[in-house]
């Protein structure tokens, strides 16, 4: 049974991340090279019958850019996505690729992969395949932990180090899920068995609840990552520092589960999006759709124990007389991608 705690790490750290969690470099991103490894293990796992319809190059394509399609701040194009596709994503407010990443624009990623399956179109249903991996998979990236963040983004241009004065530098590679998804010394077999483990098939919810559930990923990805976050951090830093066995395994297992979590997602969802597609009913994002969503986010998050989330243990514990000086506490309702002002 995991802890309700976070996981401590050197004292170093927590204090540079008490201290500094707000002096950050602006640019920042989730997942890198990890998004290759998620999307060539959906394909590899996808329907075969879909497989077929996707020749090498298409498979590259999707691989090596489509995975990080929403990453971009560039219109929908047409010659990409289709004149319908695009006509429909701006009637509904989403006019540029990094909208794609808000919980409306993951549901309307569904949608627009329901509608290349009924066009029939490879390298269109490929794209969206991506794409929806890619906004699922940022929403369980480790380095949305606010610890973490601040790590990936901050502490090695602050020169920080780890215990025994090693550099804190090499520990930012470890935190794409690249550089464990592809380690053959056991990070690889992790990410495998992750997948296996946490596998999930067409359950044959209806289109509304698919929606649903695809924009509820960004509050249940923030909450499936904050049980590991600080773990990634604690396992990847300890190898290098130390060359610790243990350290090593624990980052294989932790952030081999969080890309795994995105992969098994995306492929539910595609299963599901395939059978709407032949089914021929509608699959459109209703105001109801995301009325019931928004009504879901709010009981999610007064469900919430403090402790589920807090990055330091003491500040659920009361203050006493004798308590020394604080400087505060600040709290957020979630960390979310793109709804946090800690988190990111």
């Amino acid at each position: 049974m995991r802890s309700p705690f976070r996981p401590s790490i050197s004292s170093l750290m927590l204090l540079a991340s008490a201290g500094l969690v707000l002096y950050l470099p602006h640019r920042a991103m989730a997942w890198g090279t990890g998004h290759d490894d998620v999307m060539r293990a959906i394909i590899d796992r996808m329907p075969e019958d879909l497989r077929a319809t996707f020749d090498d190059a298409i498979v590259k394509e999707a691989i090596s850019h489509h995975s990080h399609y929403p990453d971009s701040f560039e219109p929908f194009l047409p010659e990409e996505v289709g004149a319908a596709a695009v006509a429909k994503l701006k009637e509904a407010g989403l006019t540029k690729r990094y909208d794609l990443h808000h919980d409306k624009g993951r549901a309307f990623a569904f949608v627009m992969l329901v509608d290349a399956l009924r066009e029939d179109d490879p390298a269109h249903i490929a794209l969206w395949i991506a794409a929806l991996s890619h906004v699922i998979a940022d929403m369980a990236a480790c380095n949305h932990d606010p610890l973490v963040h601040t790590a990936t983004y901050g502490w090695s241009s602050w020169d920080l180090k780890l215990a025994g004065g090693s550099a804190f530098r090499p520990v930012v590679r470890m935190l794409d899920l690249h550089a464990s998804a592809t380690d053959l010394a056991g990070g690889a077999d992790a990410y495998q068995l992750a997948i296996e483990s946490q596998w999930l098939e067409d359950d044959q919810r209806d289109a509304a609840r698919a929606m649903i559930d695809i924009m509820l990923y960004g509050q249940e990805g923030a909450w499936y990552c904050s049980q590991r976050g600080v773990s990634i951090l604690e396992g990847a830093s300890n190898w290098v520092a130390k060359q610790d066995p243990a350290g090593r395994e624990q980052w294989w297992r932790n952030i081999g589960e969080l890309g795994a979590w995105a992969v098994v997602r995306t492929l539910r969802d595609l299963q599901v999006a395939i059978r709407l597609a032949e089914t021929g009913g509608p699959v459109e994002l209703t105001p109801e759709i995301e009325s019931a969503f928004r009504a879901e986010v709010e009981e999610k998050i007064r469900g919430r124990k403090l402790e589920e989330d807090a990055l330091f243990a003491p500040v659920l514990r009361p203050l006493e007389p004798q308590t020394p000086p604080s400087t505060g506490v600040v709290l957020e309702p979630t960390w979310a991608m793109n709804e946090a002002m800690l988190g990111f």
